[in-house]
This record gives structure tokens, C-alpha cells and sequence, in this order.
């Protein structure tokens, strides 16, 4: 109301906006919507070095050197009380992995998908605690080792989980 204030008043002032957020919000949590029970942000970026070698059909040998990059943005929330959400953003265009080779634009190993696309978008409905059902093309719902289902796959369609 005055117009401008000191650096004394500015502290007083930010500590009874951090007190009355801590109030009025559970647990220091923001409370965005009534229906909108949980919200979380996560995501990934790798970069590596990969180094491959083999011998072709006429026996001569070929190498492949290369930078290897992957970046993944989810945002899922939960909302009502049985519903839930999830969108990815990931850096290719394939279902089976988000990893793309740095700066191989030509060549024989051509692969122009630079950039970033939609590698999940599904929603979920648990109408009880032991039924979950996910639509969408999501995260794998099946058991992932090394040896059975790659984690990094995103099957579409329907599945339940127990």
C-alpha cells in the first residue's frame, strides 16, 4: 500500500507467507484441485559412449563408435479417488527404446528422430485395492528382469495389474 518497503519489512513479510502456506496446505503441499489428489513430476537424462565391432559376410571388419543420448519428463497424478494419469515425454520415437545416437545425421546408420514425442499417455482406474486396470500406451505392466520384458518398452493397450 506504501508503495515500497525496506529489506526488514520485505523478511516479515515472506516469513507470514511461508507460515500461512504451511497452515493451510497439508504437509507444505500445494492444493492445485479438489479432484486432483497427486501430482509428480520425474524424469531421466543419460548420455554414453557405445563402441561396437563385427566382422561382415565378405570377412571384413566394420566398427561403430558413437554418443548415445536418452531424456524422459512424466507428469502423473491421481485424480477422485480411484483414477489416475500419466504422460512422457522421451527423446525417439520407438517403443522398444528412447536411446538416440548424437549427431547421426548420414550415413549408413541414418537415423533423423532428433527431437522430443509423446512415449506415454495412458490413464488408470483401481475400482477396488486388489484390481488395477491401465489404458494407453504405458509403462510395461509386466514382470521386467534382464533376462524377461525390457523396462524401457511401452506396450499400448489394456491391461490389468494384480
Amino acid at each position: 500500500r506504501k508503495g515500497s518497503i525496506n529489506d526488514q519489512e520485505a523478511e516479515e513479510r515472506r516469513a507470514e507467507l511461508t507460515k500461512d502456506l504451511a497452515a493451510n496446505t497439508a504437509a507444505g503441499k500445494l492444493n492445485l484441485s479438489s479432484t486432483l489428489s497427486e501430482l509428480r513430476i520425474a524424469g531421466d537424462l543419460r548420455v554414453r559412449y557405445e563402441s561396437r565391432g563385427g566382422e561382415l559376410a565378405n570377412g571384413d571388419d566394420q566398427e561403430r563408435d558413437r554418443f548415445r543420448y536418452r531424456v524422459r519428463a512424466a507428469l502423473t497424478g491421481k485424480v477422485l479417488q480411484n483414477w489416475g494419469w500419466g504422460i512422457r515425454l522421451e527423446s525417439a520415437l520407438s517403443n522398444r527404446s528412447n536411446n538416440v545416437t548424437l549427431a547421426d545425421d548420414g550415413g549408413p546408420y541414418n537415423k533423423t528422430n532428433d527431437g522430443l514425442y509423446l512415449g506415454q499417455v495412458y490413464v488408470t482406474w483401481a475400482p477396488t485395492p486388489e484390481w488395477n486396470f491401465i489404458a494407453g500406451r504405458m509403462p510395461n505392466p509386466l514382470v521386467t528382469t534382464s533376462m524377461v520384458w525390457d523396462g524401457d518398452i511401452n506396450p499400448e493397450g489394456l491391461a490389468e495389474q494384480f
